[in-house]
């Protein structure tokens, strides 16, 4: 990625924090980072190109994380890639970019791109998560689950607090799905 999709692509998510996707339009982006509009034009047919960019952008991102996450102990990864998803109260700009995700996700109905980009983020978190049970159950910190099911059960629990909570930005129920979390993850513990 060159400098200037870099520039854009921040200048993007700075946007999407600030103002949410409604609000999103390339004279935003390009005000934001200092460029003109025939600059992001020339990088990007237009805005669904763009935001289709900026979902492989985060899935990059999302890739980093996870690969900086020094956790090896198979609980301690799956708590990791939780607060990666479940926005932390310590981090309300994650919140705030959570509710800008759960916007592009609703319309991946009617962009195909989208839906491609959130269908490839949705299966690296399924696969993060299988592969992280998978250890847990050869390493015995983990007993009778099986991997698949386990990692679904956990993406849905997610998405489903996420779905419940970011919206209204209510902190506290942010914190009550993240322990139903944890406890679907004790679960799979050998007592």
């Amino acid at each position: 990625m060159s400098s200037t999709d870099e520039e854009i692509m921040e200048a993007t998510y700075r946007v999407l924090v600030e103002s949410g996707y409604s609000d999103l339009s390339i004279r935003r982006i390009a005000d934001e980072f200092d460029g003109s509009q025939s600059l992001i034009y020339y990088h990007y047919d237009d805005k669904e190109d763009l935001l289709a960019g900026f979902l492989a952008y985060m899935l990059d991102s999302f890739e980093r994380e996870l690969a900086a996450t020094e956790a090896d102990d198979p609980v301690d990864r799956l708590r990791a890639v939780v607060e990666l998803i479940i926005p932390q109260r310590e981090n309300p700009e994650h919140l705030s970019f959570q509710q800008t995700l759960e916007e592009i996700r609703t319309q991946t109905p009617y962009h195909d791109r989208y839906r491609d980009q959130f269908d490839e983020l949705d299966a690296r978190l399924a696969s993060e998560l299988e592969a992280t049970i998978r250890r847990g159950l050869d390493d015995g910190t983990f007993v009778g689950v099986d991997p698949t099911e386990a990692a679904d059960r956990l993406i849905i629990l997610m998405i489903g607090v996420t779905a419940r909570y970011v919206p209204m930005r209510d902190w506290d129920g942010l914190e009550r799905g993240q322990a139903v979390v944890e406890r679907e993850i004790e679960s799979w513990q050998r007592e």
